[in-house]
């Protein structure tokens, strides 16, 4: 392993080691505290080129663990399918909540904004073969049905996870 990317196992629990740096986190922090003895500068290149935001915002390390997850079981268990997208996507109660607090706003809008991606998707043959003009009813009702979704219950991931069928032509469930 290149001893760049070598966590150093002799840290506090207090403090882990970005591999990816020569700056270490604190725990419960993500963003980077620069190592007294640091010689090398971070490849991470500047979010922005104004001096006031570069020298209020410490960069921030990567995220140095990564999760298992058994692709098998999100084959067969719904459940653990959605706990694997949900944490993917970070995907919380608030986001449901923002799409029904704006699903009045947008739903009006849908009919313009399906027929609006529609008419590009049609300038092209090659994306015109795959959406059909019969898929513009199903798109209109589906924009609506995730507006209005109860994200707290199974039937909608289950209804998300038959569109996802759908739309790849593959079955999870063998």
């Amino acid at each position: 392993m290149d001893a760049q990317f070598a966590l150093d196992l002799n840290t506090t629990p207090a403090e882990k080691i970005c591999p990816y740096s020569d700056r270490s986190v604190s725990s419960g922090s993500r963003t980077a505290s620069l190592d007294a003895t640091s010689k090398h500068s971070s490849p991470v290149p500047s979010l922005s080129s104004h001096d006031s935001f570069k020298n209020s915002q410490e960069p921030r390390c990567p995220v140095i663990f990564t999760q298992e997850v058994d692709p098998n079981l999100i084959k067969i268990s719904l459940d653990d399918r959605i706990a694997y997208l949900t944490d993917f996507l970070n995907f919380t109660s608030h986001d449901a909540d923002v799409i029904k607090r704006i699903a009045p706003l947008v739903n009006d809008i849908i009919p313009g904004l399906v027929d609006d991606l529609y008419a590009k998707l049609f300038e092209f043959d090659i994306t015109k073969k795959v959406f059909m003009t019969r898929n513009q009813v199903f798109m209109k009702a589906w924009a609506r049905r995730v507006l209005t979704a109860d994200y707290s219950n199974g039937k909608t991931w289950a209804y998300m996870d038959k569109v996802g069928i759908m739309h790849t032509g593959v079955s999870p469930f063998k």
